[in-house]
């Protein structure tokens, strides 16, 4: 600053006057004072990159006139009408309108209408830049070749647009900024050897898994599956949008890779394939999806579903759901959530061929799965995609989807109602929509597939595990609609117990296709909502054999027979969360493994004869300390629901999660480092210990119980993400109406 006022008067040619008038008298200003006119007005800093400079830093952005105040203000003094300077406006407005092309575009399935051509990238010629960090960046050749620097933001490059240059000088200000983003993205890229790499082990399978979430069923049939966009690398001068897409795709096929079968191949990578996988879609996060501003066309909308499904894939449910949020709000500002879809949306490239009324229902669809999930919410209640019209123009699975996206709309509705209010007539009426549906496809198709029959052919290996996967969420959704049900097992209502009976039937099924499909793929990033519904399936499956070791002398055990088989799929499913944590370091499938292995030990003791009674009770009921026997208890500790406990004569019972603490941190850190981890078990332990714990009071009580992840914490620092708390929320919620 203390340089700016030397540099704006030392060359007044440059900067200051223009011509040959006589110099203007100079103002008498305050001490100090060394912001230009135009920096004034805008109420920003005025800096200048060097002493010897004319024009500040943001004049130059601007493509302004840099006037100290020590001079008249020459747009006070010219006095120049206002209506001409409209006029230069609009005159502006109409040149820029005769530039941007509009383009009918029809989308996919869709009537024409007209779209909107973003502005194209630029594809001249670009000549390095030097940056303050010493980074080559392109900028237009016939550019100034000695712009000011930018100041770098955080993530190294400038996206400061509150002082945007006029509109005559917009656009290639904006395409100078895109070409920095553009370059630092294109050099972020594997080289080309570690693609071929990529294309030879085969992992490009992800590419059709991503096409399922843009393209409907119909297309993908007709024109089969096409992973040559593995092979289409953008250059450096693409829009950042269409690298940092790319970006994700490299990243979804990295994950999809086997390490175990793909050794050799991996040792021949520039650097291993998990490391080049995370720093890829971090760099595309950074420096793209977390910019609105790149987002506004459909490309962009579909970049932002491309990270939610990278986030998805990663096991990490939480910044997933937030990005499919971030999706469903763009574009609902497009317009493309209203029946018929919006008028008009902007494109990156005029022949991007997309169908806007799919990519909405993909949008909803995700949505819905993972609040059901996490137990959060739905982001709209949109059923239009279940409805004749939409239903007619699809093949049988997409109808299946479709009215799988509805129902799990009216689930997610029944469980934000009060618990009192469940209707059991409403709860009737979705299971027999789900009867339904399941009849509209062929016997033989709901068989579990066998994924050893395709012989690695990736075509069949990719609509196999389609099927599976669509089985898959179909038991969840049974599942999800009668869990408040389960803590009624063996009660005099009939409909109680078709609820639970249907719950421990679709785990049954969970259970055998979850082991038959982790038995073929060991990857833990491939279709990994398998991961999640084989944890709730066996959770769900040993709480209704509890519950049935609780009942009555005089009552029949309805799972008696059943019993051996249903520990024996567990325990085969323990295994393969074993070999899978091993095999892809894989958190969630270690910690499952961890939980469900304490929690067959506690079935087995209570087999024997050791009562563990699953049905919700409170706290305060609980004998006090130093009265009640010292069995051991299984105590399930899960971050910002409270500590679950299964103990004999104790029932299912929930700790509140205490105030946290100076030492946690909500935003995302890892918090204190204490003993108990998120959602791993601790050992058993006394009632009389425990009933000890809950009586400490004061300044004990602000202390955090257990580590408490950040709210949007990823897998690494948070292995089940909030899955067992929607679990046992809603499985608690049951004993409430009953």
């Amino acid at each position: 600053m203390s340089t700016g006022s030397s540099g704006l008067h030392a060359h007044p040619s440059l900067g200051t006057h223009v011509g040959l008038d006589p110099p203007a008298k100079r103002r008498k200003i305050r001490k100090g004072t060394s912001s230009c006119w135009e920096c004034k007005r805008r109420k920003i800093r005025c800096t200048f990159s060097a002493s010897s400079d004319a024009t500040c830093i943001g004049c130059q952005r601007r493509g302004s006139k840099c006037l100290s105040q020590e001079f008249p203000d020459e747009i006070g003094e010219e006095g120049q009408p206002i209506g001409d300077r409209i006029g230069r406006v609009e005159a502006l407005v109409n040149q820029l309108v005769r530039n941007t092309p509009v383009r009918d575009i029809a989308s996919r399935g869709e009537s024409d209408r007209p779209t909107e051509t973003a502005t194209p990238t630029p594809t001249r010629t670009f000549s390095p830049v030097h940056t303050s960090a010493s980074t080559s960046i392109p900028s237009p050749a016939g550019a100034s070749q000695n712009p000011a620097p930018l100041e770098p933001s955080a993530d190294g490059l400038d996206w400061d647009y509150s002082d945007a240059p006029p509109m005559s000088n917009q656009s290639t200000s904006v395409a100078a900024r895109y070409a920095k983003v553009s370059q630092a993205l294109h050099a972020s890229l594997p080289s080309r050897e570690d693609m071929d790499i990529l294309w030879k082990v085969h992992a490009h399978v992800s590419i059709s898994f991503n096409s399922v979430m843009m393209v409907p069923y119909p297309d993908l049939e007709r024109n089969g599956l096409n992973c040559s966009s593995m092979n289409n690398v953008p250059g450096p001068e693409a829009h950042p949008v269409h690298l940092a897409t790319y970006m994700f795709l490299i990243a979804t096929v990295l994950q999809y890779m086997d390490l175990e079968k793909s050794k050799e191949q991996v040792k021949a990578l520039s650097e291993p394939p998990r490391a080049m996988m995370k720093r890829l879609a971090e760099t595309a996060i950074r420096l793209v999806t977390t910019h609105e501003e790149l987002l506004d066309t459909v490309e962009g909308l579909t970049c932002v579903m491309m990270e939610g499904i990278y986030q998805a894939n990663c096991g990490n449910l939480r910044p997933a759901w937030i990005a499919f949020r971030r999706a469903m709000a763009l574009a609902q500002l497009m317009g493309i959530h209203r029946p018929g879809g919006a008028p008009s949306l902007r494109l990156l490239d005029p022949n991007y061929k997309f169908n806007a009324p799919f990519l909405w229902y993909r949008i909803v669809y995700t949505d819905r799965f993972l609040c059901l999930m996490l137990g959060l919410p739905q982001g709209s209640l949109d059923r239009s995609m279940a409805a004749e019209a939409a239903l007619a123009h699809d093949t049988p699975l997409g109808r299946l989807e479709r009215t799988h996206c509805a129902i799990a709309s009216r689930i997610l509705e029944r469980n934000d109602a009060d618990p009192a209010s469940y209707n059991m007539s409403s709860i009737r009426e979705i299971d027999l929509e789900l009867q339904d549906i399941a009849q509209t496809m062929p016997s033989g198709w709901w068989l579990a597939p066998n994924m050893a029959s395709t012989n690695g052919n990736p075509t069949t290996d990719f609509w196999e595990m389609l099927r599976l996967v669509t089985q898959l969420y179909h038991f969840n959704l049974l599942n999800q609609l009668h869990l408040p049900f389960m803590l009624q097992f063996a009660s005099t209502t009939q409909m109680h117990n078709y609820c639970a009976s249907t719950c421990v039937n679709a785990s049954r099924e969970i259970l055998s296709r979850f082991i038959a499909f982790r038995t073929f793929n060991r990857v833990a990033y491939c279709c990994r909502a398998v991961d999640f519904f084989a944890l709730i399936a066996s959770l769900l499956l040993l709480i209704a054999h509890l519950r049935q070791h609780a009942r009555p002398p005089d009552e029949l055990n309805l799972l008696a027979h059943q019993r051996q088989g249903d520990r024996a799929m567990v325990e085969q499913a323990v295994a393969s969360m074993d070999q899978l944590g091993r095999v892809s370091q894989d958190p969630l499938s270690a910690r499952s493994a961890d939980l469900l292995r304490r929690l067959l030990g506690i079935e087995a003791e209570a087999a024997r004869g050791r009562i563990y009674r699953t049905q919700s009770v409170r706290i305060d009921d609980e004998p006090a300390a130093g009265t009640g026997p010292t069995e051991s208890v299984l105590r399930i500790r899960i971050p910002y629901f409270g500590t679950v406990k299964i103990a004999p004569e104790g029932g299912v019972s929930r700790e509140s999660p205490g105030i946290v603490g100076e030492g946690s941190d909500l935003a995302g850190g890892h918090g204190i480092n204490v003993t108990d981890r998120p959602g791993v078990i601790s050992a058993p332990q006394p009632i009389d210990a425990m009933m000890q714990e809950n009586h400490i009071t004061g300044e004990a009580n602000l202390e955090t119980e257990y580590l408490y992840p950040g709210l949007t914490a990823g897998a690494e620092a948070w292995a089940f993400q909030g899955v067992d708390m929607a679990f046992f929320e809603n499985l608690m919620r049951g004993a409430v109406e009953h």
